[in-house]
């Protein structure tokens, strides 16, 4: 009743409010401040775990004796974690400062050094490599201001590492470099309007090829295409033009598509991707 007492006089008896409606004023705001009392409690306990740490999604490899992750952390940084097998802690170096890294970072291991590829500032494309045993990350550019609107997909081939991007207008692109040389070549794939995804490569037999009803003696790329398609873009070995397969119709595709290397036959894997809810192998 004391409280009950005070709480009118601090609302001001003096205007006749029922006690029964102050009373349940008082109940309503009772159960306010210990609502917020509860918010801070949480906020404060999980605080430690709201520390911003990835701000894309990961990309794994493997090589060295040990499983390295790249993505891009606060304020477009790049990070690299790596473990050596059998250990248990993970190691951390920061690859690129602040405002450098635009998208999901594309990593592999080649017989030497582990590179990574993502999308720059002003949509420039970036490669960096680090020579194993080196704590030094070198940087390249790919291609300059404009050039890439997706995250890239990067494989190891025989004698060179390539790298897939969307371009411009939503066309795709491909680049390629080979080892010890400084120049990176491009190739237009397709041209605006053609790709609507990040696109997917991998590697095998020697080539860089991506998942398909091909053998090894292509490039091929996959990248959801117009009207939600699945689509495969491919050349020979020895180049040439590149060439369009239709791996499935209008209204099947929703998201990038992701490719592995298995075994080096014709069917290196199955890329999935979305479709209406649910994974999706190439062939079904």
């Amino acid at each position: 009743m004391k409280d009950l007492k005070a709480f009118r006089a601090s609302c001001g008896a003096v205007i006749g409010v029922p006690d029964s409606a102050v009373r349940g004023l008082a109940q309503k705001i009772g159960a306010a401040k210990a609502l917020g009392m509860l918010v801070l409690f949480m906020a404060a306990a999980l605080a430690p775990l709201a520390v911003p740490t990835a701000a894309s999604a990961l990309s794994i490899g493997e090589g060295n004796n040990a499983t390295g992750i790249a993505y891009e952390g606060y304020d477009h940084t790049l990070i690299f974690r790596w473990q050596t097998y059998g250990a248990s802690g993970w190691d951390k170096e920061g690859v690129a400062g602040k405002y450098t890294t635009y998208s999901s970072p594309a990593i592999a291991e080649t017989s030497s050094s582990t590179v990574i590829a993502y999308e720059g500032s002003d949509h420039s494309l970036i490669f960096r490599w680090q020579a194993y045993g080196s704590s030094t990350w070198n940087r390249e550019v790919v291609a300059g201001s404009h050039s890439a609107y997706s995250a890239p997909s990067m494989a190891e081939g025989n004698n060179a590492n390539g790298i897939a991007v969307e371009g411009p207008d939503h066309s795709l692109d491909f680049y390629w470099q080979t080892y010890g040389a400084v120049q990176w070549n491009e190739e237009v794939v397709a041209g605006p309007g053609s790709a609507n995804s990040a696109p997917s490569v991998a590697e095998v037999g020697g080539n860089i090829v991506a998942i398909g009803q091909t053998t090894y003696h292509y490039n091929d790329i996959y990248v959801e295409g117009p009207d939600h398609s699945l689509v495969d873009w491919w050349q020979g070995a020895s180049g040439g033009p590149w060439r369009q397969l239709g791996i499935a119709g209008n209204g099947t595709t929703y998201s990038a598509p992701a490719v592995v290397e298995i075994n080096e036959t014709s069917f290196l894997g199955t890329p999935a991707y979305e479709l209406h809810g649910r994974v999706r192998r190439a062939g079904e």
